[in-house]
């Protein structure tokens, strides 16, 4: 078997869960400097998952983003051609 035979042996989920990417942001936040104004600082990283279609879900609503993805994977193609 090849790869793309294993890959399209797939069921749906685990197929649309292999397409998710995963992106990491910068999670800003902000506390009171000496002179009394917001100061940003960096909290850290989040994760953002990104399916097909560019839509972006937080880390937490991986669900969300799996059932989006299989829904997008069962969508008719638009075909997307060069122009010269």
């Amino acid at each position: 078997m090849t790869n793309e035979e294993m890959l399209r042996s797939l069921p749906l989920k685990e197929l649309a869960s292999l397409i998710i990417r995963h992106e990491y942001e910068e999670d800003w936040d902000y506390t009171y400097g000496e002179d009394g104004e917001d100061v940003p600082f960096l909290w850290g990283y989040r994760i953002i998952l990104v399916t097909s279609d560019g839509v972006r879900f937080d880390e937490y609503d991986y669900e969300a983003a799996l059932e989006h993805e299989c829904w997008w994977l069962q969508q008719e193609a638009v075909a997307v051609t060069k122009q010269k």
